[in-house]
């Protein structure tokens, strides 16, 4: 189900890719400019999203309360709160530029100041989060980026205003605007990454695009997207190349492109009747069909040295648009938390694994150090995720809860820190008779007779526990499991495997994965 959600998703995605608006050879002109100030002249891509002028769009005028009060994944702030976003990707990373009210300005730093603390690097002072870090701009504003040194690289390095095609960017007319930068892909190695093996009966091979589609980047300088809301809703795309007859290759690798999309369209349409996906099949289908109808009205055109291609949205799609991409808004949302929290997963079991390499057992879920005092695995394993130095200033002789090691939980490492934010754990093992962890007893590999495969190591869930603390979730065979887990939950098994773990599982399917020797198989990871 979620991986058919996301290449439902992805779909679209590739529709606003290869159609588009109006068709427009000449240089937009608007009152409204852009900055490209803290984008450096390098970036592959560069996305601008006007918010308050999309939400104030005729298209969204029903919808706009509703938009207005989401939160970003990666950012703590409503949309509301934000007037500008500039989106830049890099060779080895990715930098936003959010431009806030004074009020939201206020929320964003207030909660960021809760989540983590404030660190200088090269000079620059920062907030570091589990999805990235963040700089407060002298003249107001955000400056985020995904590592320390991207961040760096933004503030100090020249500017894309330096560019040639900066005075078209500056007066681009639609709240949506971005530019990919081909002429830099082409020499950068990203091209050769993207290419694959077509050998005949290859794995998820009508997912592959054709070798026509690399044309878009290999016969053009750079590729123009927009999104106008009115006043009729329509997606451009224009490319422009080196010579005619360069134009003339990308304007077939644009027809391919198209064809390409509306296969994989199709081929969604028939996994989608394949499953039994209840409500979600009347939720998502309607999408397919307005990408596919968005793609087959989709006209091409080519003038010198510029191809255009246009898709105007009908009137009556017009009126359900901003239900679909609230729709694909929430589901990459939940995508987007989900693939972070299984990372995280996946980072504590790595870090477990490396202990258990140095020492031939995994740590107790309670360690007991100096003094007889308890200790949480959460701690035991910091210095096997990069986190050394905060280790060896947790006091083993104090308790968890004494002044000094409370001083410690704000600084609770990103990969433990859950998606509300806090110095609360998002993440904790079961501690039973027939788990994995047993109190103080450290567990071995020969212990879990189900298999790696078949055992629960680890698990994420909202529980208002610091981070520090000796406690995790208490399992017997024998008695109910807590009512949270019913709302389904990420999971990685002791082979380091992630995976989701479905709601309103029978309880005795649940219980045999979270048992390490009771002899019982299930299928829970097969979802």
């Amino acid at each position: 189900m979620n991986s058919l959600r996301s290449f439902c998703v992805a779909l679209i995605l590739n529709v606003f890719v290869f159609s588009g608006i109006g068709i427009c050879f000449d240089e937009p002109t608007s009152n409204r400019t852009r900055s490209l100030r803290f984008v450096p002249r390098d970036a592959n891509a560069v996305v601008s999203i006007q918010v308050h002028a999309l939400l104030s769009s005729k298209l969204m005028a029903d919808s706009k309360n509703e938009f207005a009060e989401q939160t970003l994944p990666m950012f703590p702030v409503q949309l509301a709160d934000l007037s500008e976003v500039t989106i830049a990707v890099l060779q080895d990373g990715v930098c936003a530029n959010l431009s806030l009210s004074s009020q939201g300005t206020d929320s964003f730093w207030k909660r960021i100041r809760e989540t983590s603390r404030e660190s200088v690097m090269d000079g620059v002072p920062y907030f570091k989060t589990r999805d990235g870090v963040f700089h407060r701009l002298k003249e107001g504003g955000v400056l985020f980026a995904n590592n320390e040194l991207v961040l760096t690289r933004s503030l100090k390095t020249e500017s894309a205003e330096s560019t040639n095609w900066a005075s078209q960017w500056q007066a681009a007319k639609s709240p949506v605007v971005a530019i990919v930068n081909t002429s830099l892909l082409r020499g950068n190695g990203v091209l050769e990454l993207l290419r694959y093996d077509r050998s005949p009966g290859g794995r998820d091979s009508y997912q592959r695009p054709p070798s026509e589609v690399f044309t878009l980047a290999t016969r053009s300088d750079r590729i123009w997207l927009e999104f106008q809301p009115d006043p009729d809703a329509m997606l451009s795309l224009r490319g422009q190349c080196p010579t005619a007859e360069e134009a003339v290759t990308f304007e077939s690798g644009v027809r391919t492109s198209l064809s390409w999309v509306r296969n994989l369209i199709s081929v969604a349409r028939r996994e989608l009747f394949a499953l039994s996906l209840g409500g979600a099949k009347e939720e998502i289908l309607p999408l397919l069909d307005f990408a596919d109808r968005l793609l087959e009205y989709a006209i091409v055109q080519r003038r010198d040295t510029q191809v255009a291609a246009v898709a105007k949205v009908s009137e009556a799609d017009s009126r359900k648009l901003p239900g679909w991409i609230a729709m694909a808004f929430k589901s990459l949302s939940k995508s987007r938390g989900s693939a972070q929290s299984k990372n995280n997963l996946k980072q504590i079991a790595l870090a477990m694994h490396n202990y258990e390499s140095a020492y031939k057992k995994f740590p107790a879920a309670v360690q007991v150090g100096p003094n007889n005092l308890p200790r949480s695995w959460r701690v035991t394993i910091l210095p096997y995720l990069e986190q050394g130095d905060l280790y060896n200033r947790y006091k083993h002789d104090e308790p968890w809860d004494s002044p000094s090691n409370l001083k410690l939980l704000d600084e609770i490492p990103a990969v433990y820190q859950s998606a509300k934010g806090g110095s609360n754990a998002g993440y904790f093992v079961f501690d039973g008779n027939n788990a994995i962890f047993k109190g103080n007893i450290a567990p071995r590999f020969s212990q879990m007779t189900d298999g790696t495969s078949n055992t629960i190591l680890a698990i994420e869930a909202e529980l208002d526990i610091p981070w520090t603390k000796p406690q995790d979730i208490p399992f017997d065979m024998n008695q109910e499991l807590p009512a949270f887990l019913n709302k389904g939950f990420n999971a990685v098994g002791a082979d380091g495997a992630a995976h989701f773990i479905p709601p309103n599982v029978p309880e005795a399917e649940l219980k045999k994965a979270i048992s390490a020797n009771e002899g019982e198989i299930h299928n829970l990871f097969n979802n």
